[in-house]
């Protein structure tokens, strides 16, 4: 009887173990299971509205705020693409490369800023493993080409510089007549003892010695006997004078205000 109870126990013994070990493979199976590949969390600190590309293979059909990858294969280089749509339109890019395990990824994006971020958060496995940390920030619609910088945009070309234009030439200083050619003038009419031929001099050397300021005009002028033959002579020299703005000061070589009149009247017209 004693023999049959100690069979009859360890038979019990040997089942218990039997489905202990059985439930201990179990565990461990499925511990295996649940640990063999990389999980990845992807999802928005804000409000943001994106799509996620592993491998360059999308991860869903539309756009979201939170997405689960499971099957990533673990210890192997993959491409993390996730295109941002709003508020602002990015593509951000990072590689990864890590044991199996869980991970979260956070996508922000700043409107104001113009520049968005994709990196992990702290959920990471506690051991060691080999994988790859990436930050990235871009510029409105750009595309990561580098880690941890801004894309530099191209320089534009500079425009090229316009010629200078020419300096135009220096007006030359008018030469009045000089006061030695004025002497002259002065005194070879003075030598004349009729008006007729102090005028036919006057409008040939008039014309050699020119201009004459309104001034000089004057004191010619003055050296006339009579009235008619001294208008003639003022408006002759009025196309040989610099200062023609000035030249309605010479009414006052006239006595008549019929006269005075007639060389206003000839300046107005002249002047026009």
């Amino acid at each position: 009887m004693r023999k049959i109870l100690i069979s009859a126990l360890c038979a019990m013994l040997a089942v218990s173990s039997l489905s202990a070990q059985k439930h201990n493979y179990s565990n461990a199976r499925n511990n295996k299971v649940m640990h063999k590949n990389v999980e990845l969390t992807v999802y928005a600190a804000g409000n943001e509205r994106f799509t996620v590309y592993i491998d360059g293979l999308p991860q869903s059909t539309r756009s979201g705020s939170r997405f689960t990858i499971v099957d990533i294969e673990p210890n192997i280089t993959h491409d993390v693409a996730v295109v941002v749509e709003r508020p602002i339109r990015y593509l951000l890019y990072t590689e990864i490369n890590m044991p199996a395990g869980k991970y979260d990824m956070e996508v922000y994006a700043d409107m104001r800023g113009k520049y968005a971020e994709l990196y992990f958060t702290n959920e990471r496995p506690n051991r060691q493993g080999n994988y790859t940390f990436n930050r990235f920030h871009f510029g409105d619609y750009g595309v990561g080409h580098g880690y941890g910088t801004h894309p530099t945009p191209p320089t534009p070309p500079t425009p090229p510089t316009p010629p200078t234009p020419p300096t135009p030439p220096t007006p030359p200083v008018p030469q009045y007549c000089s006061e030695a050619d004025m002497s002259i003038i002065l005194s070879q009419i003075s030598q004349e003892p009729f008006d007729d031929t102090r005028l036919n001099y006057l409008k040939t050397v008039t014309i050699s010695k020119q201009p004459f300021t309104t001034e000089q005009i004057r004191r010619i002028a003055s050296k006339f006997t009579f009235d008619n033959k001294r208008m003639e002579y003022v408006k002759y020299s009025f196309r040989y004078c610099y200062d023609v703005d000035n030249y309605f000061t010479l009414t006052d070589l006239f006595v008549h205000k019929s006269d005075k009149e007639k060389l206003m009247k000839f300046i107005q017209d002249n002047l026009r």
